[in-house]
Parts: structure tokens; C-alpha cells; sequence
């Protein structure tokens, strides 16, 4: 499970919810301030791109989660996912 193998990915990206209504420039900023304040989100962010058995698509649309970004092309969901999660050379 995404949540239990990515907490602190998990925390961040409930935030992101549409029913929160940010946009992608108040979601990065976000990231970047957490970044600087968590590393460990960094490392987080980094293996969660890399684990094969990360399916964005669902991630971003988990009903445990809430909507992030709707969509039935796994392909647009990794895409938005690291518009909005990688924000530093660091990651």
C-alpha cells in the first residue's frame, strides 16, 4: 500500500485534494517548503518514482486519499505527478 510504504509522500499529497482547490504553483511551493524542513520527503519522492509497483493513475484518484487529478492514462498521471513533487535538482 502506497500510504504505508510512503507516509510522508501520503500526508502531503492529501493536502492536494481538488476539493482544496490549490493550484500547481501553491503545490509546489508547498513541496519546496517541506522539503526544506523534511528531507526525508525527498527520499520518499525518489523511491516512489522509481517502485514499479506505483500506479499513479490510481494514486491520484484513491478514495482513501481523495481526487488529485483525474485521468485514465497512467502516462498524465506520473506526468502531473512530477510537475507537482519534483521542484529541486535534488530529487
Amino acid at each position: 500500500m502506497f500510504n504505508k510504504k510512503y507516509p510522508l509522500l501520503w500526508y502531503y499529497l492529501s493536502l492536494f485534494t481538488l476539493e482544496n482547490g490549490l493550484d500547481l504553483k501553491q503545490i509546489r511551493g508547498i513541496v519546496r517548503n517541506a522539503l526544506a524542513s523534511k528531507p526525508a520527503l525527498a527520499d520518499e519522492i525518489e523511491a516512489a518514482f522509481a517502485d514499479d509497483t506505483v500506479h499513479w493513475r490510481d494514486t491520484l484518484c484513491d478514495p482513501q486519499l481523495g481526487e488529485i487529478y483525474p485521468t485514465d492514462s497512467e502516462t498524465s498521471a506520473r506526468a502531473y505527478a512530477q510537475q507537482m513533487l519534483i521542484v529541486s535538482e535534488n530529487i
